[in-house]
């Protein structure tokens, strides 16, 4: 899987679970989806500085 599908595959589960926690009555702040579902994957992709 190409990194671009992955980042697009986690978020539209991002998508998804906050529409889950929607329907539970739950309001996370969207940052915190990102930094769960997206950043991580963002931060694997830049090239490291040297």
């Amino acid at each position: 899987m190409s990194r671009t599908a992955l980042v697009m595959y986690l978020g539209a589960m991002l998508a998804h679970a906050g529409d889950q926690l929607h329907q539970l009555g739950q309001r996370p702040h969207p940052a915190t989806l990102d930094q769960r579902f997206l950043a991580w994957a963002r931060d694997a992709i830049r090239p490291a500085v040297t």
